[in-house]
């Protein structure tokens, strides 16, 4: 769902990959991008693969979770 950002960035890599976020429905992801429905989405493309090894690299003992994620405020469309 990502790959068309090649376009943009040809030296993209690990643009395939989205990491869950596990809460309700777990429909929301981490993941890059310029469109989001709710998800942690990454728009500096030249950063995602520093973001992406730091994700990979700090998983728990049991490979699931990364770091507690606290989300704050309001959103737009409730302000």
């Amino acid at each position: 769902m990502t790959r068309f950002y090649r376009r943009v960035e040809p030296q993209l890599t690990f643009d395939q990959v989205w990491f869950p976020i596990l809460f309700g429905n777990n429909s929301r992801y981490v993941h890059i991008g310029n469109v989001s429905d709710g998800c942690v989405t990454v728009m500096d493309f030249a950063r995602w693969p520093a973001i992406h090894e730091t994700l990979l690299s700090h998983r728990t003992a049991d490979g699931r979770g990364v770091a507690l994620l606290t989300v704050k405020g309001k959103p737009e469309r409730e302000r």
